[in-house]
């Protein structure tokens, strides 16, 4: 089996099981790894409509969008949804969901660290641990990003494992391990195996100090940070947090 390795996160793997971990792995992780029951998609999209308390018309950036099963209800109340994913399965999937429902859309099949837009948007939702995949300083550059697209009154919304708690739930790094926390590196990281090659990968799940320093830095402000549905965070018991943030 030939295992696929691109840039070095990290150097020094005296100690580690896998010998690179990839930059640019998520482009090579089998589809369904990244999709959740779309019946839960639609409660998390029907509880973020309601909190926000959006109204038809608004432009909404979804990014990444997988299958925009997030914003498809957005979409069914009126709101003119904007996707960007860098899979293009997943672009021609929930353009071809919104054209058979009679939705307008406009999916773009684009690298988040590509997009380029300013003050277009009423809001962002980034969703269910979607970022965090680069180097620390490709992390900010992406959310200044976020930040720049947004409008005056905008809001951002990002959804994260609080893994300040969940860390220690997870398994420990060995050559049979599909995912583990580093402590190290204080990542998440990730073994796939495809039939001709086996490649690594890591993702920097950020506690929310982290996410309060990156996105105050990106000239947010930051609204509210919630648990699951939008209940009360609780750093040693919730497992997810929201935040809110507003331009």
């Amino acid at each position: 089996m030939k295992e696929i390795y691109l840039d070095f996160v990290k150097k020094d793997t005296s100690n580690h099981p896998f010998s690179a971990m990839l930059s640019d792995w998520f482009k090579f992780v089998p589809d369904d790894e990244w999709l959740l029951d779309p019946n839960i998609s639609k409660k998390e999209a029907i509880e973020i409509w309601n909190y926000l308390k959006m109204t038809s018309g608004v432009k909404i950036l979804d990014c990444p969008c997988g299958r925009a099963d997030v914003s498809f209800y957005f979409a069914t109340r009126g709101a003119m949804i904007t996707g960007l994913d860098i899979n293009p399965r997943f672009i021609s999937q929930s353009r071809k969901k919104f054209l058979d429902a009679g939705l307008p859309c406009n999916f773009i099949h684009m690298d988040m660290r590509d997009m380029d837009y300013d003050e277009e948007f009423d809001y962002l939702i980034n969703w269910q641990n979607s970022f965090g995949y680069f180097d620390d300083s490709t992390n900010e550059m992406v959310m200044n990003k976020f930040a720049k697209s947004l409008r005056r009154g905008g809001k951002l919304v990002i959804s994260g494992q609080n893994i300040g708690y969940t860390y220690q739930f997870y398994d420990k790094p060995s050559d049979n391990t599909h995912t583990y926390w580093d402590p190290d590196l204080r990542r998440v990281c990730y073994r796939f195996k495809t039939e001709d090659h086996e490649f690594l990968g890591s993702a920097k799940f950020m506690t929310l100090e982290e996410y309060e320093r990156i996105i105050s830095n990106s000239g947010l402000n930051i609204c509210n940070v919630f648990g699951e549905g939008f209940s009360e965070y609780i750093p040693d018991e919730s497992e997810w947090f929201i935040i809110v943030a507003e331009k």
